[in-house]
């Protein structure tokens, strides 16, 4: 039993650490419509290429 929550322990660390390093891009976009507000995440490769990114749809 305490492998176990040991495990996933470091898995929940490991998955944060992840989800950190990911997001050094990310920029968030708030479009205010009239049917409300919709959420996009834009993720650039880098600072220098602006022209290169990846847009992720969240759901509202």
């Amino acid at each position: 039993m305490k492998k176990v929550v040991l495990i996933l322990l470091f898995l929940f660390i490991y998955i944060q650490i992840f989800s950190i390093q990911s997001k050094k891009n990310l920029v968030k976009v708030d479009i205010i419509g009239k049917s409300g507000i919709k959420s996009y995440y834009v993720n650039f490769s880098n600072e220098q290429n602006l022209d290169s990114f990846e847009i992720y749809d969240v759901l509202n």
